[in-house]
């Protein structure tokens, strides 16, 4: 300023008054274009603000993969950015050809739908994919096909004025649903939405319409996914009745017990929910007659024994008979016979009294050593049949089964059934979980570890079993003591069954923190919800 001063002063020299005049004129026009820089600055960084705010938008709801969530994302991401006062998001049913929409604002209708034509503003933006900016709703031309329902705005005492509706398309060029936003407020003034804003919302709307079709995809696939867990639950169930009512109890069970402690996340509850759902699937590979076994004979088994001790009465019978041969040979009378009837009848009895021991030994249970002894008395007796040939009243096979100290099961029966938990992993081991169901196979193969070593398969010991694995074991144990379904045992009283499992706690098999949890939070009251899994996928597979 001052150099250009100083030239007008040189050639201007006496001529004041022009020189005055110039420097004014200069430095209007200089403030002006000062003015002028700096409201292309403000735009600018306005733009750039915006930008940076439409690309952080775009980034959040490409991430957000819960419908709902996603729903609600949108609508306050919109808000924010057009400073608009209240937001609907419509989207698209097909089968209907309807529009039905989800809404934020809580004092507005929770959900409502629209037909997809021209009388309604987001039946007319839906089916002519234009949007739609008007200043005030109340101000229609009536020459347009569409109208505003003032029902909602009489119902809430709210005035909807500006309104700005655009449509979601996606990019099939497919019209998904519509964005609309209510009321542009201005400091305290409601304006209407202006052309600016109409494209920063078409640009969203682009934006939400993939994000939405996303989500959707989603959760189609968790439902898949729901359904095949089903799926597997059932053709367990087809074989085995107990374990599909089992593994329901289970998951519940385990699910409640690790949001009770309050140390896993809602992704990581559901993992162990689903290990929970699939830890017996390997039973598909256990033999069906194992998986049904009641007792320790099976019924034919049982059957044959009993065929065998007719035979033995039978025997006896025929005995008699020639007893009775010989008496009437020598002459014998009358206290004879009397004696030889009192003696059979004794015998027969007591081959009955032997039967009836054997059945009631057959039931799942302890075996005491006198009872084992028993066994190995009525084994070693023989009997001659019909054509002659001398039988053992029990094979051995059958004195050992019925020798089983504890439970139903024989030794090979028994690594066949256990065989179940590494089938478990290896079938589990063979889908391809998301990142965070990555360690279903691992927590479901741990459910009868114990943390004292004595479990299977591993024979894992303390902190080798995942808490989770902890969590399973313990409601495993405490779903079998008080099953109704189980065919080889009656249900044990809840209250036996708490005692065994702080009898099996303080043994250190099962986890004391886990228990006092499971204890404190009254986790064994929860009611049998056989749709459980239904609240399961809304809030699992969080990373695909």
């Amino acid at each position: 300023m001052a150099t250009v001063r100083k030239k007008l002063n040189k050639h201007t020299a006496g001529n004041e008054d022009f020189v005055e005049g110039s420097l004014n004129e200069f430095r209007d026009r200089f403030s002006s274009l000062e003015k002028h820089v700096r409201h292309v600055q403000s735009e600018l960084e306005e733009l750039q603000t915006l930008t940076t705010k439409l690309l952080d938008v775009g980034v959040a709801i490409s991430s957000e993969i819960d419908l709902f969530s996603l729903l609600t994302r949108i609508i306050d991401e919109a808000k924010g950015l057009l400073h608009a006062d209240k937001g609907t998001l419509y989207l698209v049913d097909p089968d209907k050809e309807e529009l039905y929409f989800h809404v934020v604002d809580v004092d507005l209708l929770k959900e409502i739908r629209i037909q997809i034509d021209h009388s309604s503003i987001a039946g007319y933006v839906a089916s002519t994919s234009e949007a739609l900016n008007i200043p005030d709703v109340y101000k229609i031309d009536k020459t347009k096909p569409f109208k505003f329902n003032r029902k909602i705005d009489q119902k809430t005492g709210y005035r909807t004025k500006s309104m700005l509706t655009v449509p979601m398309v996606n990019r099939n060029g497919d019209i998904t649903g519509a964005v609309q936003l209510i009321n542009k407020v201005i400091g305290d003034e409601v304006v209407a939405f202006n052309a600016r804003d109409q494209r920063i919302l078409m640009s969203l709307a682009s934006q939400a319409a993939v994000a939405i079709d996303n989500a959707q995809l989603y959760k189609e696939v968790t439902d898949l996914f729901d359904a095949l867990v089903r799926f597997s639950a059932s053709a367990i169930d087809e074989r085995d009745p107990a374990t599909a009512g089992h593994s329901r109890r289970v998951a519940r069970f385990a699910a409640a017990t690790a949001r009770a402690m309050g140390c896993f996340s809602e992704e990581e509850i559901s993992e162990l929910e689903y290990s929970a759902w699939l830890h017996d699937v390997g039973k598909i590979g256990v033999r069906e007659h194992i998986l049904v076994k009641e007792n320790k004979l099976y019924p034919e088994e049982l059957a044959k024994i009993r065929e065998r001790f007719e035979s033995v009465k039978l025997s006896e019978d025929v005995a008699s008979l020639g007893k009775q041969a010989e008496i009437l040979k020598r002459g014998g009378g009358s206290k004879e016979f009397a004696a030889l009837a009192e003696e059979l009848e004794r015998r027969k009895a007591a081959v009955d009294m032997d039967f009836a021991f054997i059945e009631r030994i057959n039931k799942p249970g302890f075996v005491k050593p006198q009872e084992a002894e028993r066994i190995d008395a009525i084994a070693a007796k023989t009997f001659i049949d019909s054509d002659g040939e001398r039988h053992h009243c029990l094979l051995p096979r059958e004195a050992e089964v019925l020798k089983i100290e504890k439970g139903n099961l024989t030794e090979e029966e028994r690594r066949n059934m256990n065989s179940h938990v590494e089938s478990s992993f290896k079938i589990l081991s063979q889908i391809p979980f998301s990142k965070r169901l990555r360690h279903v196979p691992q927590f479901a193969a741990c459910h009868h570890e114990r943390i004292d070593g004595t479990g299977y398969p591993h024979q894992l010991r303390g902190d080798e079993i995942p808490l989770q694995g902890k969590i399973l074991a313990l409601v495993d144990v405490y779903d079998a003591l008080t099953a109704q379904d189980r065919p080889y045992k009656p249900a044990i009283p809840v209250q036996r069954s708490l005692d065994i499992l702080r009898m099996e706690s303080e043994s250190g098999k099962l986890d004391p923190e886990v228990l006092k949890v499971f204890l404190k939070h009254k986790i064994y009251e929860l009611p049998d919800d056989a749709d459980n899994i239904s609240h399961i996928v809304s809030r699992t597979l969080k990373e695909a």
